[in-house]
Protein backbone atom coordinates (compact mmCIF):
# COMPACT_ATOMS: atom_id res chain seq x y z
CA UNK A 1 0.00 0.00 0.00
CA UNK A 2 1.12 3.59 -0.59
CA UNK A 3 2.79 5.63 2.26
CA UNK A 4 0.38 8.03 3.90
CA UNK A 5 1.04 11.48 4.40
CA UNK A 6 0.28 12.19 8.13
CA UNK A 7 1.34 15.66 8.59
CA UNK A 8 -1.44 16.89 5.95
CA UNK A 9 -5.08 16.37 7.87
CA UNK A 10 -7.57 14.60 5.90
CA UNK A 11 -11.29 13.35 6.60
CA UNK A 12 -11.75 9.67 7.53
CA UNK A 13 -13.74 9.08 4.79
CA UNK A 14 -10.88 10.50 2.20
CA UNK A 15 -8.47 8.26 4.48
CA UNK A 16 -10.61 5.41 3.63
CA UNK A 17 -10.97 5.92 0.21
CA UNK A 18 -7.09 5.93 -0.43
CA UNK A 19 -6.71 2.72 1.50
CA UNK A 20 -9.54 1.47 -1.36
CA UNK A 21 -8.07 2.38 -3.73
CA UNK A 22 -5.40 1.30 -3.25
CA UNK A 23 -6.39 -2.18 -2.48
CA UNK A 24 -8.81 -1.93 -5.88
CA UNK A 25 -5.26 -1.52 -7.97
CA UNK A 26 -3.14 -4.13 -6.59
CA UNK A 27 -5.78 -6.59 -6.97
CA UNK A 28 -6.42 -4.99 -10.61
CA UNK A 29 -2.66 -4.70 -11.66
CA UNK A 30 -2.62 -8.89 -10.64
CA UNK A 31 -5.31 -10.14 -12.60
CA UNK A 32 -4.07 -7.65 -15.76
CA UNK A 33 -1.38 -9.13 -15.06
CA UNK A 34 -1.81 -12.88 -15.11
CA UNK A 35 -3.95 -12.51 -18.20
CA UNK A 36 -0.88 -10.86 -20.02
CA UNK A 37 1.54 -13.96 -18.84
CA UNK A 38 -1.26 -16.68 -19.51
CA UNK A 39 -1.84 -14.90 -23.23
CA UNK A 40 1.96 -14.72 -23.88
CA UNK A 41 2.20 -18.96 -22.67
CA UNK A 42 -0.92 -19.71 -24.98
CA UNK A 43 1.44 -18.14 -28.29
CA UNK A 44 4.37 -19.20 -27.04
CA UNK A 45 2.68 -23.05 -27.04
CA UNK A 46 1.27 -22.37 -30.76
CA UNK A 47 4.79 -21.14 -31.84
CA UNK A 48 6.49 -23.86 -30.50
CA UNK A 49 4.12 -26.48 -32.22
CA UNK A 50 2.98 -27.88 -28.77
CA UNK A 51 0.77 -30.88 -28.71
CA UNK A 52 -2.84 -30.40 -29.28
CA UNK A 53 -3.49 -31.37 -25.84
CA UNK A 54 -1.75 -28.92 -24.23
CA UNK A 55 -2.74 -25.65 -26.16
CA UNK A 56 -6.25 -26.91 -25.43
CA UNK A 57 -5.06 -26.73 -21.87
CA UNK A 58 -3.79 -23.48 -21.66
CA UNK A 59 -6.56 -21.91 -24.12
CA UNK A 60 -9.35 -22.82 -21.81
CA UNK A 61 -7.24 -21.53 -18.61
CA UNK A 62 -7.16 -18.49 -20.57
CA UNK A 63 -10.89 -18.40 -21.62
CA UNK A 64 -11.77 -18.88 -17.92
CA UNK A 65 -9.52 -16.50 -16.82
CA UNK A 66 -10.78 -13.62 -19.46
CA UNK A 67 -14.50 -14.50 -18.26
CA UNK A 68 -13.95 -13.99 -14.27
CA UNK A 69 -11.78 -10.94 -14.80
CA UNK A 70 -14.95 -9.29 -17.15
CA UNK A 71 -17.44 -10.83 -14.04
CA UNK A 72 -15.07 -8.76 -11.80
CA UNK A 73 -15.47 -5.57 -13.46
CA UNK A 74 -11.67 -5.23 -13.74
CA UNK A 75 -12.02 -5.70 -17.83
CA UNK A 76 -15.20 -4.70 -19.69
CA UNK A 77 -16.97 -7.48 -20.93
CA UNK A 78 -17.11 -6.68 -24.56
CA UNK A 79 -13.23 -6.11 -24.26
CA UNK A 80 -13.02 -9.89 -22.89
CA UNK A 81 -15.56 -11.25 -25.89
CA UNK A 82 -13.16 -9.76 -28.28
CA UNK A 83 -10.30 -11.34 -26.96
CA UNK A 84 -11.91 -14.60 -26.49
CA UNK A 85 -13.27 -14.29 -30.10
CA UNK A 86 -9.33 -13.27 -31.48
CA UNK A 87 -7.59 -16.53 -29.42
CA UNK A 88 -10.44 -18.52 -30.38
CA UNK A 89 -9.45 -18.28 -34.03
CA UNK A 90 -5.91 -18.63 -33.43
CA UNK A 91 -6.90 -21.49 -31.48
CA UNK A 92 -9.00 -23.53 -34.25
CA UNK A 93 -6.09 -22.95 -36.94
CA UNK A 94 -3.46 -24.55 -34.83
CA UNK A 95 -5.57 -27.46 -34.20
CA UNK A 96 -6.16 -27.72 -38.02
CA UNK A 97 -4.41 -31.10 -39.96
CA UNK A 98 -2.30 -29.82 -42.46
CA UNK A 99 -3.52 -31.18 -45.45
CA UNK A 100 -1.44 -34.16 -47.13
Amino acid sequence: MAEQNTSVRRHKGAIKRIKQSAKRHARNHYFISSIKTEEKKFLKAIDEKKTKEEIAKLYKGLVSLYDSVADKGIIHRNKAARKVSELTKIFNSSQKEPVK
